[in-house]
C-alpha cells in the first residue's frame, strides 16, 4: 500500500542533504475552516483510521469527507496532522483549534520516492506549521517540486497505514501519487435522470461563519426530497427535505429527487471539500432520423464541468462546459468538474446508444370523482400496447395513440409495453390512479307539491342522479338494503330527474349505487315538511373523497352538497360572504377550506344558516366530517 518495490533488497538511507531542504509555504491569508473543539486520540485509533482511509482512497480515487477515529468524525485538516504526529510517537494526540486554508498547486512529483528522513523531517515541518500558525500548510516544497495539501495527506495515510500492518516500523520510503491526475481519475457511466425534461436539484452554499454553512436546495419541478447526513444512502424512509439545512466542514450530504410520476435523480453528494456530482438531467429522446438531441449536465454543488467530445480525455484544457450539447449515436461524451475548493470529481462518459424500450406512465389530470386522464409516452419510436383489465398486454392487445389520453376510473388497471422498431420489447408497466373514492351521494330534492286536505299534502320528490348512479329508497321507514317493500330509481340520459310521490307524513329512507365501479353509500333519512307554515330543514352532505391505500388529501379540502325539504329555487347560497349567490337547481355541491364557509338563505327571508368547517366539526348532526384515512358519521357516508 506504501508502494514499496519489492524486489528491492537494499533501500539507500543516504540522502543528498542538499536535496532534503523542505520547504514549507503556507498562504497566510486565506483561512476558511477551523476545528470546533478540541478532542484526544489514541494512538491506536489513529492508526486504524489511517489504513482504512488509505483502503478507501485506493478503491475512490478521492480523499473521504471525514475519518471515524475513536467514535468521532476527524476531518481531513485535522488528520493530517493526526498522522504527522503518529510517525514518532506511540501517545495519544489532542487536537486543538486548527485552521484550514486550502492549496491552490496541484503535484508535480508525482511517482518521486521520499526516503524515511526526508518524509519525517517533513513531517516535522507541517507539525510546526500546525503549532506555529494554528492551521494547516497551504502548499508543500520537496526537491524543489510541490505536493498538493491532498496528496500530502494519501501520502501519510498510506506510510501510517504501513505503520498499522507492520508492527510499527516505518516504510523506508514512500511514493508521491497525485490523486488528480488524469492518469489516476476513475471513469464512471453517467449518473442519468430518466425524463423528457430536465429534472435539475440547485444547490445553494452561505458561510454563517468559520466552518458552518447554510445549504439549501431547490427543484426545477415539484418533487420530494429525501437526504441523509450519516454516510448511508437515502431511501424514501430517509428524512425529507423541508428547511436549509446546517452543515460543516465534515457533513456529508447525500440526497435525490422524486417526483409524482416517481421519476428519480441520482443519488447525489454535497460536502464542503467533496468532488461535485454531474448528472445528466434528462435521457434524449429517440428522433426518426436519428438519435440527436441535446445533453443537459448539472452538478450537485458549484463546479466547472470540462468536457471531451472527440474521444480524448478531458482535462483543465478541455472545453467549459456552458450550455446542452448536441450529440448523436457515435458521440463519446467525456466529462469531470472541478469544485471551487479544488476538488475533482471522476471522469464520467456517455454514449448515444440504441436504448432498452420503456414506457412511462403520467397523471395527465388528477382524480375527480373517481376518474382521470393518463397519458403513455415512449422513449423512443415504436407502438405502446396496452391493457385496461390487469392483465399483460401483448402485440394483439390495444395500441396507444401517442396523440390521445386515457380516461380511466380508481378501478381501471393499466398494463403497457413498447414494442420499438427492431421489435424490441420494453419491460411492462402497470399503473392505478390513487385510490380517491367519491361515494355516490344524492339528494332528494321537491318538484311540487299540492294538498289533499286541510291536514295531508302530496309532494312530487326526484333523486338529482349522474350516470351509472341508482338510487334504491323506501317510504314506510323499513331499511332499502334489505326491504322487501323497497323501490329502484335508475338514472336515464333522456329523463334525469325521476319522480315520486309522497305524503307530509312519509319517511324516505334511501341509498345510492354507483353501478358501474360497484360503490355504494350509507343509508340517508329524508322528511318532508310536516305543513305550509314550518320552516324548512337545511342538511349539509359530505361528499369529500375518501383516500384510501396510501392517497393523500393535499388540498386540505371538503365538499358537500346540500338538501332542503323545500323548493330548492326559493334556497339560495353564498360563499365566503360574496353576492355571488346560487339557487340550488343550478349548484348542489360547493368546495371548501379552512378560511371560507357557505351562507344559506330563503327567498323573502333573512339569512337562515351559515357553516364553515369549523362549526362543522362541532355539530355532526348536520355534516359529517372524516379525515385523510378514517371517517367518522353517524348516520352519514
Amino acid at each position: 500500500e506504501s508502494n514499496v518495490n519489492k524486489n528491492e533488497s537494499k533501500i539507500e538511507s543516504n540522502v543528498n542533504k542538499n536535496e532534503s531542504k523542505i520547504e514549507s509555504n503556507v498562504n497566510k491569508n486565506k483561512i476558511l475552516l477551523s476545528s470546533n473543539e478540541a478532542n484526544t486520540y489514541s494512538y491506536t485509533g489513529i492508526l486504524s483510521g489511517a489504513n482504512r482511509t488509505t483502503n478507501f482512497i485506493n478503491n475512490n480515487h478521492r480523499l473521504p469527507a471525514v475519518v471515524g477515529i475513536d467514535g468521532k468524525n476527524v476531518n481531513m485538516n485535522d488528520f493530517l496532522y493526526l498522522l504527522c504526529k503518529s510517525l514518532n510517537s506511540t501517545s495519544s494526540t489532542t487536537l486543538t483549534n486548527y485552521s484550514h486554508v486550502s492549496s491552490t498547486t496541484g503535484t508535480n512529483c508525482d511517482n518521486v520516492k521520499i526516503y524515511k528522513n526526508d518524509y519525517l523531517t517533513l513531517s516535522n515541518e507541517i507539525i510546526k506549521c500546525y503549532n506555529v500558525n494554528k492551521r494547516n500548510p497551504k502548499d508543500i516544497s520537496l526537491y524543489s517540486n510541490t505536493i498538493s495539501y491532498d496528496d500530502a495527506i494519501y501520502f501519510y495515510a498510506r506510510a501510517v497505514a504501513w505503520k498499522y500492518n507492520h508492527n510499527g516500523q516505518l516504510p523506508n520510503y514512500g511514493t508521491v501519487i497525485a490523486l488528480y491526475n488524469n492518469d489516476y481519475s476513475t471513469e464512471e457511466d453517467a449518473l442519468i435522470t430518466n425524463t423528457t425534461t430536465p429534472f435539475i436539484i440547485n444547490s445553494t452554499i452561505i458561510q454563517l461563519n468559520d466552518g458552518k454553512y447554510n445549504l439549501t436546495f431547490k427543484t426545477s419541478e415539484n418533487c420530494t426530497i429525501y437526504y441523509t447526513t450519516d454516510g448511508t444512502t437515502p431511501t424514501t424512509q430517509s428524512t425529507k427535505y423541508t428547511n436549509t439545512l446546517t452543515i460543516y466542514n465534515n457533513t456529508l450530504v447525500k440526497y435525490y429527487g422524486i417526483n409524482k410520476n416517481k421519476q428519480k435523480t441520482p443519488i447525489l453528494i454535497y460536502g464542503i471539500y467533496q468532488p461535485s456530482t454531474p448528472y445528466i438531467t434528462n435521457k434524449p429522446q429517440l428522433e426518426q432520423n436519428g438519435y440527436e438531441n441535446k445533453v443537459n449536465i448539472a452538478t450537485s454543488q458549484k463546479s466547472t464541468i470540462y468536457y471531451t467530445i472527440n474521444g480524448t480525455k478531458p482535462t483543465t484544457q478541455s472545453t467549459k462546459y456552458i450550455q446542452p450539447l448536441t450529440i448523436h449515436n457515435n458521440t463519446l461524451l467525456q466529462y469531470f468538474t472541478i469544485t471551487e475548493k479544488g476538488k475533482k470529481s471522476p471522469t464520467y462518459y456517455y454514449k448515444l446508444q440504441n436504448p432498452t424500450p420503456y414506457v412511462t406512465i403520467i397523471n395527465n389530470t388528477e382524480v375527480d370523482h373517481n376518474y382521470q386522464n393518463i397519458k403513455i409516452i415512449a422513449n423512443k419510436p415504436g407502438t405502446i400496447y396496452y391493457t385496461r383489465n390487469g392483465t399483460l398486454p401483448t402485440n394483439k392487445s390495444n395500441k396507444y395513440n401517442p396523440n390521445t389520453q386515457l380516461n380511466i376510473s380508481i378501478k381501471t388497471q393499466i398494463n403497457a409495453i413498447l414494442q420499438d422498431k427492431q421489435l424490441k420489447q420494453s419491460e411492462n408497466k402497470f399503473y392505478q390512479a390513487p385510490q380517491i373514492i367519491t361515494l355516490p351521494i344524492v339528494t332528494v330534492n321537491v318538484y311540487s307539491y299540492y294538498l289533499i286536505s286541510e291536514t295531508q299534502l302530496i309532494y312530487e320528490n326526484y333523486f338529482r342522479m349522474d350516470e351509472n348512479q341508482e338510487t334504491y329508497y323506501t317510504t314506510d321507514n323499513t331499511n332499502p338494503k334489505n326491504s322487501s317493500t323497497r323501490k329502484i330509481m335508475k338514472y336515464s340520459p333522456k329523463i334525469q330527474n325521476m319522480y315520486f310521490n309522497i305524503t307530509n307524513n312519509t319517511i324516505v329512507k334511501y341509498y345510492t349505487k354507483d353501478t358501474k365501479l360497484n360503490l355504494t353509500s350509507n343509508i340517508y333519512t329524508y322528511k318532508p315538511l310536516k305543513n305550509q307554515n314550518e320552516e324548512i330543514t337545511i342538511t349539509i352532505l359530505n361528499t369529500t373523497p375518501l383516500y384510501t391505500k396510501g392517497a393523500i388529501n393535499t388540498k386540505k379540502e371538503e365538499k358537500v352538497k346540500i338538501e332542503v325539504n323545500g323548493f330548492n329555487d326559493l334556497v339560495n347560497v353564498a360563499q365566503d360572504d360574496t353576492n355571488n349567490w346560487n339557487s340550488l337547481n343550478d349548484k348542489e355541491e360547493y368546495t371548501l377550506n379552512n378560511t371560507s364557509k357557505i351562507i344559506i338563505k330563503a327567498k323573502y327571508k333573512p339569512k337562515i344558516k351559515e357553516y364553515d368547517l369549523k362549526k362543522w366539526t362541532k355539530n355532526k348532526n348536520e355534516l359529517y366530517i372524516h379525515n385523510e384515512n378514517t371517517l367518522s358519521a353517524s348516520n352519514g357516508i
